[in-house]
């Protein structure tokens, strides 16, 4: 294959691979919303689930959960260990950063956070991010509402 043929095929895969990922976020998203998943009564355990995978912050025996609800906003915090890079980007996707079949980890899909749709398409997180060493605070007003396009440009 020429340097061509190949830069334009690295190009089409990636638009590909996005289109793909901006898909498997629409239909996690309807089915979690469409109520037949189990995801309504489900999402509080994921989230819980998703802090006991992360574990306590280093010299902290366990980890404080909070759910506030005030009539119209849910807030969701916690004092679990920072993500990774890698787990932010499997956060936005809809993936996962865990090993498949791992046994240190609860969950394996990487459905858990996506359950959380199920309360609304529109969320924002702060979040504690661990890059270079460093911890960060970051962010993040995710809209997963739309069709492939929309939800790709909101990745």
């Amino acid at each position: 294959m020429s340097e061509t043929a190949h830069a334009l095929y690295e190009e089409a895969y990636s638009v590909q691979e996005q289109k793909s990922q901006a898909r498997c976020i629409r239909t996690r998203v309807r089915d979690a919303r469409a109520g037949t998943t189990g995801a309504a009564a489900r999402w509080p355990f994921e989230l819980l689930q998703n802090v006991h995978d992360a574990g306590p912050r280093s010299r902290k025996e366990r980890v404080s959960v909070s759910f506030k609800w005030d009539g119209t906003t849910l807030l969701f915090e916690h004092d679990g260990t920072p993500f990774e890079v890698q787990e932010v980007a499997a956060l936005l996707s809809g993936g996962s950063s865990k090993e498949f079949e791992s046994e240190d980890n609860t969950g394996r899909f990487g459905s858990g956070f996506m359950v959380t749709h199920a309360l609304a398409c529109c969320i924002d997180i702060a979040i504690v991010i661990t890059a270079a060493g460093q911890l960060e605070l970051a962010g993040l007003s995710l809209d997963r509402q739309g069709d492939d396009e929309a939800i790709l440009a909101n990745v």
